[in-house]
């Protein structure tokens, strides 16, 4: 089932993605790939729309199932009554080496999809209270909107979850890493062979891109987005070199449409994560200034101005799922939030750890990634400095204009992420990066030293003698291949690691782990226990909010109560305003402004891992931490002492729900209702 449901979401993509592409490029010759690419984009547009309007339900999402399978059997029977095949530029004229790339990269989706469909492991913390939460909740209210406590907002706008309740239509929640951990690593890995492959690049340099995409140690922490940002990275630059193709044929009337695409994929971006928010506006930036050195700063101007509107339209429909979670909420008096004071800034400004050598708790060494960011930027800002002089541009320079602005993007959007959070959580936010713009990177790249080669062993006024000028040949054609290997080896011990834990627990967590914890894991998923939390929320009156501050509250029905999940990261979400440190009847009035009537928390001795796992000197060195660590801390025993005067309604070893009353009728009114 696992399979089919890859190869029916691709087909889907692809009827939509066609349909998109039909309209921005015509009938221009494309790999499938990147249709399938594109129509992913199309789907988080559209993904905006149904949870704005609340109407992302499971009779929604299939509606969009069917829609791109009909679309994807017309475009098919188009291309076999035209006399071509949908994927031809795939098979045809393929020799078997030609076709090894295709096939490694297809083999390795195929063994993706068996060993981690269904996945042994979540994350206890981040998955089990967040990120699992949020497409079932999608699915049971229609909208991802609604719960201002996990964090909704500063760490993306919700497109992962809607994506992964794809999966959810037909297959276990334990399936979820099917969209990114396998249909996006899939996408990717074609899309990189597909780019070797446009580039006239051989199957050796093809093989060794793959390769040191694999290789690199994405730092898989959780379900958020990893590969399907890699995913719309790639998608963006193959959309951009679109872009400059059409730029340098004829500049008609109907560039923008080619812009269509580029904005679809930058939004999708934004919407996936914050973080790779800071990536997609860096490239759109650089990649306009990189336009001027082929067309005329009004052109550049104009085509500026229909990527943001593009952008922005797309990105509107899930700002309103924003404004919708957070617009009606409790707007707070200063006195209410004490602790805030002792936090005035909470980024980490930690760059002086990039230069340490020390290894990551999820895997691979600080000083691996810091030289991969810096050799992107430096690539980037030397090759954009040579195309403006005129001096590397050999025939058509359409992917080092779109790759090049990559590489200048992906430093200053790691030195962003580290300065913001620490070194190792700012070097796996920016992974997906990394993963995507490298291989593309020094593809592109090599394309270009191998023309120049072409080049200068033609010519027959070399002022070199034969035996400089064949040494020189041959450095230009190994370069980029003596690089990826170098890449290769560099993360060779990390990629065992992987690999190993990958086939004995079958799932791709990069911290480590023991039994017990995939032991929890499949006691958190068995029936027993979702029978037993449906029992527990049964004691609620049917369509009354419930605050869940719970280990794995994605077993509570979200369809029967509107359900707000309690995450430690969420309390100090800055949207919230979260009365941190005030009196626990404030608190009180606090959540029922939020409408909240029941309250379902874990007793003290079952809180799940999250930050107070962390070590103490990283909550002294970080005040993210220490600020997560001291709200978390003070809701907690401000709850238990509201339980202490309020009816509990179920109470057990692990488990109380009790109903949160009015304690003190003539409080002050320190919060008003926004209006």
């Amino acid at each position: 089932m696992a399979f089919i449901f890859i190869l029916a979401f691709g087909v889907v993509c692809y009827g939509w993605g066609t349909l998109l592409r039909r309209y921005c490029y015509g009938r221009t010759q494309i790999p499938a790939v990147f249709d399938m690419m594109l129509g992913l984009a199309v789907l988080a547009f559209f993904g905006g729309i149904l949870n704005a309007v609340q109407a992302a339900t499971r009779p929604s999402l299939y509606s969009l199932v069917l829609g791109g399978l009909l679309l994807a059997a017309i475009f098919g029977l188009k291309s076999v009554r035209s006399g071509s095949v949908c994927f031809s530029a795939w098979v045809a004229g393929f020799s078997w080496r030609q076709l090894a790339p295709v096939l490694t990269a297809l083999l390795l989706t195929g063994c993706l999809c068996w060993l981690t469909m269904p996945s042994a492991a979540f994350n206890i913390a981040d998955d089990f209270m967040t990120y699992l939460v949020r497409p079932v909740r999608m699915l049971g209210t229609g909208t991802l909107a609604g719960n201002p406590m996990d964090g909704f907002g500063p760490d993306g706008f919700g497109a992962q979850s809607y994506f992964q309740g794809f999966v959810l239509l037909r297959l276990p929640i334990t399936h979820v890493n099917g969209f990114d951990a396998v249909f996006c690593f899939g996408l990717t890995t074609l899309m990189i062979v597909a780019a070797a492959r446009q580039l006239n690049l051989g199957c050796g340099l093809a093989l060794l891109a793959v390769a040191t995409f694999v290789s690199v140690n994405p730092q898989c922490v959780n379900v958020s987005p990893l590969y399907s940002g890699t995913a719309m990275i790639a998608g963006l630059l193959w959309a951009s070199s679109f872009l400059v193709k059409a730029l340098q044929s004829d500049g008609s009337p109907d560039l923008w449409k080619c812009a269509v695409p580029l904005g679809l994929f930058a939004a999708s971006l934004i919407a996936l994560k914050t973080t790779l928010g800071f990536f997609a506006s860096l490239y759109v930036a650089v990649f306009l200034a990189a336009l001027l050195s082929i067309a005329r700063p009004a052109q550049v101007m104009r085509l500026g101005c229909s990527i943001a509107v593009i952008l922005l339209t797309t990105l509107l429909p899930w700002l309103v799922v924003l404004l919708t979670t957070y617009g009606t909420g409790p707007e707070l008096n200063n006195s209410t939030n004490p602790l805030a004071a002792r936090y005035p800034s909470i980024w980490a400004r930690d760059i002086g750890s990039l230069w340490s050598t020390r290894e990551l708790l999820y895997g691979g060494n600080q000083i691996n990634y810091t030289f991969l960011g810096a050799l992107l930027g430096a690539t980037g800002l030397v090759g954009l400095g040579l195309l403006f002089r005129r001096r590397a541009c050999l025939g058509d320079a359409s992917w080092l204009l779109a790759t090049l602005p990559a590489a200048a993007a992906a430093f200053p959007a790691f030195l962003i992420n580290v300065h913001l959070f620490d070194g190792p959580t700012g070097v796996r936010y920016t992974c997906p990066i990394f993963l995507a713009v490298f291989p593309l990177v020094v593809t592109s790249v090599a394309a270009i030293l191998q023309r120049r080669v072409a080049k200068v062993a033609v010519d027959a006024d070399a002022p070199l003698p034969p035996q400089r000028l064949d040494l020189r040949l041959r450095a230009r054609q190994w370069a980029p291949a003596a690089l990826l290997v170098t890449v290769i080896v560099a993360f060779a011990p990390v990629t065992l690691r992987r690999v190993e834990q990958l086939v004995q627990a079958r799932n791709q967590l990069a911290f480590p782990f023991d039994q017990g914890y995939l032991d929890h894991n499949h006691y958190v998923f068995s029936r027993p226990v979702s029978e037993r939390w449906r029992e527990i929320q049964a004691h609620t009156v049917r369509g009354e909010p419930l605050l869940a501050w719970v280990v794995a509250p994605f077993q509570l029905d979200f369809s029967r109560n509107r359900i707000l999940t309690v995450t430690e990261p969420g309390l100090v979400n800055p949207l919230l305003q979260f009365p941190a440190g005030a009196p626990p009847q404030e608190l009180a009035h606090f959540l029922r402004a939020w409408g909240v009537r029941y309250v379902l928390m874990n007793n003290n001795r079952h809180v799940s891992a999250g930050v107070k796992d962390l070590p103490a000197a990283w909550n002294a060195r970080f005040p993210l931490y220490g600020k997560i660590d001291a709200y978390s801390t003070y809701a907690r025993e401000a709850l238990e002492r509201l339980l202490q005067q309020s009816p509990i309604l179920h109470r057990s070893d692990t488990l109380v729900l009790f109903e949160l009353t009015d304690h003190e009728k003539s409080l002050p009114r320190l919060m008003t209702q926004r209006q």
